[in-house]
């Protein structure tokens, strides 16, 4: 890693064939093409925190993080390009779907979610059933479009609109 002191990584996902790729703050982007035993720190666009990255196996990733930033590569993270998310709250969660769909959840019980990799992110907000917006920190498919979300105030069922 050189000399990147206390780099703060947040996520890594497995990009297939071997490839592994790690998201953290500060802009911080590492791949592996060996399994992990070798790391190469890329450039990244943006030089705030990633919290998390979503690979589909095909050369696609997506890293989301701090005020609503979201990137996209097509390479395995030799470049990048930023996905409009009509917001700037911050996402910590997420969940790659087929066809480069994804669903990404955050602060203020913020829900963006897009069905294929050609569509734009529709948002929507989560609420409780007190009425509250909580911070969500992550997804998981339950099928027939129903989600289990996690965030703060615990975990609730949830159907994509």
């Amino acid at each position: 890693l050189g000399e990147e002191a206390d780099p703060h990584l947040n996520a890594v996902t497995d990009a297939g064939s071997g490839t592994l790729v790690i998201v953290g703050e500060r802009g911080t982007f590492l791949r592996s093409t060996d399994g992990g035993e070798n790391w190469q720190k890329l450039g990244f666009p943006y030089k705030g925190s990633m919290f998390g990255v979503l690979s589909w196996g095909d050369g696609r990733l997506m890293a989301y993080g701090l005020r609503g930033n979201v990137y996209e590569s097509q390479d395995l993270g030799s470049s990048w390009s930023k996905v409009e998310t009509q917001g700037s709250t911050s996402l910590m969660g997420g969940l790659a779907l087929p066809g480069g769909g994804a669903v990404l959840v955050g602060a203020n019980g913020t829900v963006l979610a897009r069905s294929a990799s050609a569509a734009a992110f529709a948002m929507s907000t989560y609420k409780t059933a007190n009425d509250e917006t909580p911070a969500l920190a992550g997804i998981a498919p339950m099928g027939d479009g129903k989600y289990v979300l996690v965030g703060d105030k615990g975990v609730d069922q949830y159907h994509l609109q």
